[in-house]
């Protein structure tokens, strides 16, 4: 059974810039240079009152222009690196008549020179770059709960032996994590962005529906209102999310979505990822089938303008929302490279189908043996030992890798104390070579914390909820020694323990 639980393109003006026909270009160079011709002779007769053209006939001038400052309405993290002051130099050779020297104008005395002086200072710059950790590739793996199962399953469950046993095994159950919402797409969004639930994303976004304009965000980055389509606008607050940070840095991340390239016609194979409706548009997407195991609300990449309206998901380039039937050709590409150089991102969404995730009862026949494809928990323990055990035993996330596996949102709200309204008990087991082995901890995270522990690691700033010391918001916990067997910063772990641990 299912859980239960809308952009316009770019406009034509900024995809197509606008071309003139020849004989318009050939009419304005004309224009344009009988303009500066006009403005010669006009300004060599203004020679001596146009300190522009005193420059002409005499000696080079420097003329300092003020670099833009930055915007006012960016959080200072966000903030684009301002550059030095430009400074234009005009060197013109020939002296000015007598006659067109301005008025000598009284000397003014040299700074006296300090015999010692001190080293020139630092270059204006952006914030300081973040310290990253030895984990150089990370892989969130978002798994969908059910009316009636979230959490992870218990030692010897005979449906699920990878997942119970094996897994388990190799890495750290984090027995304490909740869920910071009531609905699949509301925590998914928070993974991504540490935005908080609201109405729309409550609802699962059945109508494509953006924030009004302008809109209104805090220092946080955290919009007001609701809406389930986040802004960009490079004039007022950015909405950042890990790709965003980590394009920023020039470094690579894909989502591998199942069933992204399904056509919604036929359910068969047509598109190259990047699937969702129009903005303003009701989704199409919200029930899934056994040929179409795509559901739009898994995809939380798709709900940001800064990922939607941009390279990432422009036909012409290659995308970074993919099909997940991508991920098993780059571990290849990874193995034959033998991690060197890595053919694996630095972050990785990973999404299972609707099948793969559980959440239908009938998912076909397997066509090599006739027999029916799992569903259920069963199918669950299916995609992570077909999927995710390729990428743990990679050369790459064999070195320096990171695997969180979590349930998006828990089967049962409690709305405990100390947690988010909405939220629940939900299962999350972290793997890697940094990582415990066969480890419990009773440390309290959630999502955010999640979100929070993967921008430190991988050298990014917080953004949402998952900066800490929010007025009325609990202290969160990032992964620490409870998690790490080995420290992944060389140091002792940035890693905070707050008054919510247990």
């Amino acid at each position: 059974m299912l859980d239960g639980d809308g952009v316009t393109d770019p406009s034509d003006a900024l995809r197509h810039p606008s071309r003139l026909s020849v004989s318009d270009r050939r009419l304005g160079q004309f224009a344009a240079v009988a303009l500066v011709s006009a403005g010669l002779v006009v300004g060599l007769g203004l020679s001596d009152r146009n300190p522009s053209i005193a420059a002409l006939l005499g000696k080079p001038k420097v003329v300092s222009v003020n670099s833009p400052t930055a915007p006012t309405s960016l959080p200072p993290v966000l903030a684009a690196p301002l550059g030095p002051p430009i400074v234009e130099t005009v060197f013109v050779q020939g002296d000015a008549p007598p006659a067109a020297q301005p008025t000598p104008q009284p000397p003014v005395a040299p700074p006296a020179v300090d015999p010692e002086p001190d080293p020139p200072a630092p270059k204006p710059s952006g914030p300081k770059q973040k310290p990253r950790s030895k984990i150089n590739h990370v892989a969130l793996v978002v798994l969908p709960a059910t009316d009636s199962r979230s959490g992870w399953p218990a030692a010897g469950d005979p449906q699920a032996p990878y997942m119970a046993d094996t897994l388990r095994d190799e890495g750290t159950l984090l027995a304490e994590y909740r869920s910071v919402g009531r609905s699949d797409l509301s925590n998914r969004i928070a993974l991504l962005s540490g935005q908080q639930p609201n109405v729309d994303t409550e609802a699962g976004c059945p109508t494509f529906k953006p924030f009004a304009r302008p809109f209104s965000a805090d220092g946080n980055g955290l919009v007001a209102g609701d809406g389930c389509y986040y802004p960009y606008d490079q004039k007022s607050t950015q909405i950042w999310t890990v790709p965003d940070g980590l394009s920023r840095q020039g470094r690579q991340w894909k989502g591998y979505i199942g069933d992204a390239d399904r056509a919604p016609e036929t359910g068969k194979p047509g598109i190259s990822g990047c699937r969702r409706p129009a903005t303003g548009e009701m989704d199409g997407a919200t029930v899934a089938t056994k040929e179409d195991g795509f559901l739009t609300r898994h995809d939380p990449l798709v709900y940001f303008q800064s990922l939607f309206e941009t390279a990432t998901c422009d036909p012409n380039f290659e995308s970074n929302d993919v099909p997940l039937t991508r991920l098993a050709e780059d571990i290849a590409a990874d193995r034959a490279s033998g991690g060197n150089p890595s053919k694996l991102p630095a972050f990785s969404l990973i999404v299972p189908t609707a099948c793969d995730g559980g959440l239908l009862e009938d998912c076909g026949v397997d066509p090599a043996t006739k027999e029916p494809n799992p569903t259920g928990l069963a199918a669950v323990n299916a995609f992570l030992e077909r999927e995710v055990k390729p990428l743990i035993e990679s050369p790459s996330f064999r070195k320096d890798g990171l695997v969180i596996v979590v349930f998006d949102r828990s089967h049962r709200v409690d709305d405990a104390p100390r947690g988010e309204p909405g939220s629940g008990p939900v299962g999350a087991l972290l793997v890697g070579p940094f990582v415990k082995k066969g480890a419990e901890s009773r440390v309290s995270y959630n999502h955010y914390s999640t979100l929070a522990s993967v921008q430190d690691l991988l050298g990014l700033w917080k953004i949402g909820r998952a900066r800490n010391n929010i007025e009325g918001k609990p202290q969160l916990n990032s992964f620490c020694s409870d998690v790490f067997a080995v420290d992944p910063f060389d140091r002792t772990a940035p890693c905070r323990l707050g008054p919510a641990a247990g």
